[in-house]
C-alpha cells in the first residue's frame, strides 16, 4: 500500500497508538476496498466515453438527408451501417458530417472495385520486412470511422477481411490487432447486394454473413437537403450568370422531372450530382439551361421520352393558377329616341 493511500498516513505517531486495534482492522479493510474501486475505474470511465458517443451534436445533421439521424444512431450504439441508394444521391457526402456529430478522431475513405486487394485496406509487409499502413491501418488501431465507397462493386473475398472490424479482432500483417472501441464502420452501396439491376449492371453479389453484419438504411435522393447543398455550391460562384430566383426555379423543375420519370418508369437518372452540375454549368460558364440538361441528363435519353420530361420542366413556367374563360360578352342596349318609339310601336302597314 503507497504511502499517499495509507489513511494513518495524516495521523501522529500520538493519535495512531491510541487507536484500538479492530477499528484499526475495519480502517485496513476498507483502504483495501478503496484501492480495488481505484484501480477498476479506468474501465468503467472508458465504458461512460462510449455510451457518451450516443449525444448527438444536432448542429452537425441540419440540412443533412433526413437519414443521416438515423445513421449516427446506428454507429453510436457501435453497429456497422449500411447505405442503399441511388448514385449522387449524397451517400459519401455525409460522411464527414457523421464524423463529426460522433467526434470521431480520424475518418477515412475507400472506393472499392474489383481491382481492390487487402492490403490496400488493412497495409501490408515490404521486402524488407517493414509495415506499410494501409487506408484504414489507424482507425482500426485508435479509432474513428471508416466507410467503404462503393461496397457493391468490391470483390466479396477481400470485403470479407473487414469482417474482422465488427468482430472486434482483425489480422493485420503484423499480427493479430485488437479494433479499437471507438471504431465505427459504414459502407455505401447502390443495390442491396443482390447482384446487378437495370440500372447498376455491374454490381457485384455479396457475401450473405457480411451482408448480415450490417444495419441497412435505405438513402433516396433527399430534395430539401440537395438543394441545400447545391444552394452551397451556388453561394460560392463570384457573380454568377443565373439569379437566385433563376436558381430555385432550375432546382425545383429538375426535381419535378425527376418525380415524373420515376413515376412513368423512365430509365434516366436525376442525381443531385447531376443538378449540381448544371448549376455550375449555368452559375460559371454561363451556359444555357437546355444546354445543361442534354450534356448531363439528357445524354442518356432520346426521343419521346426526352420530349415528354421537357414537357414537364416547361409546364413549370405557366402560371400556377389556369386563366379562366372570359364570360359572354353582353349586348349594349341601345337607347332608343321617342318619336322612333311611336313610329316602331305602331302597327306597319307592310
Amino acid at each position: 500500500m503507497t504511502e499517499e493511500n495509507n489513511w494513518q498516513a495524516g495521523l501522529t505517531k500520538e493519535i495512531a497508538a491510541n487507536i484500538d486495534k479492530k477499528y484499526a482492522d475495519r480502517f485496513e479493510e476498507f483502504q483495501k476496498k478503496l484501492d480495488n474501486v481505484q484501480q477498476q475505474a479506468p474501465q468503467k470511465l472508458e465504458i461512460k466515453q462510449i455510451i457518451k458517443h450516443n449525444v448527438t451534436n444536432h448542429s452537425t445533421v441540419e440540412g443533412q438527408h433526413y437519414q443521416t439521424k438515423p445513421l449516427i444512431s446506428t454507429l453510436a450504439a457501435g453497429l456497422p451501417a449500411m447505405l442503399i441508394g441511388p448514385t449522387g444521391s449524397g451517400k459519401t457526402r455525409v460522411t464527414h458530417a457523421v464524423s463529426k456529430a460522433l467526434g470521431c478522431k480520424h475518418y477515412a475513405i475507400r472506393q472499392v472495385n474489383k481491382q481492390t486487394a487487402t492490403h490496400d485496406l488493412v497495409g501490408f509487409n515490404n521486402s524488407s520486412g517493414n509495415y506499410i499502413p494501409g487506408v484504414f491501418t489507424k482507425v482500426i488501431q485508435e479509432g474513428g470511422l471508416v466507410c467503404i465507397d462503393e461496397m457493391d462493386n468490391g470483390n466479396s473475398n477481400v470485403l470479407m477481411t473487414i469482417k474482422g472490424i465488427t468482430s472486434g479482432h482483425i489480422f493485420m500483417p503484423y499480427g493479430m490487432q485488437e479494433v479499437h472501441p471507438d471504431c465505427r464502420l459504414m459502407c455505401t452501396a447502390n443495390t442491396w447486394g443482390l447482384g446487378p439491376d437495370r440500372e447498376y449492371v455491374g454490381r457485384n453479389a455479396l457475401d450473405v454473413a457480411l451482408l448480415n453484419e450490417f444495419v441497412c438504411i435505405e438513402w433516396p435522393y433527399d430534395t430539401s437537403a440537395e438543394k441545400n447543398w447545391i444552394k452551397q455550391t451556388y453561394a460560392r460562384v463570384d457573380k454568377p450568370y443565373i439569379s437566385e430566383a433563376q436558381f430555385d426555379k432550375f432546382v425545383e423543375r429538375f426535381q419535378s422531372m425527376r418525380k415524373y420519370a420515376e413515376s412513368k418508369k423512365i430509365r434516366v437518372i436525376f442525381s443531385s450530382r447531376n443538378l449540381d452540375q448544371c448549376i455550375k454549368l449555368q452559375a460559371i460558364s454561363g451556359w444555357d439551361e437546355f444546354d445543361t440538361l442534354d450534356a448531363t441528363v439528357f445524354r442518356s435519353v432520346k426521343g419521346d421520352a426526352r420530349s415528354r420530361l421537357l414537357d414537364v420542366y416547361t409546364e413549370k413556367r405557366k402560371p400556377i393558377t389556369p386563366k379562366t374563360e372570359d364570360p359572354k360578352p353582353k349586348v349594349k342596349e341601345v337607347e332608343v329616341p321617342e318619336d322612333v318609339k311611336n313610329v316602331v310601336d305602331k302597327e306597319v302597314p307592310f
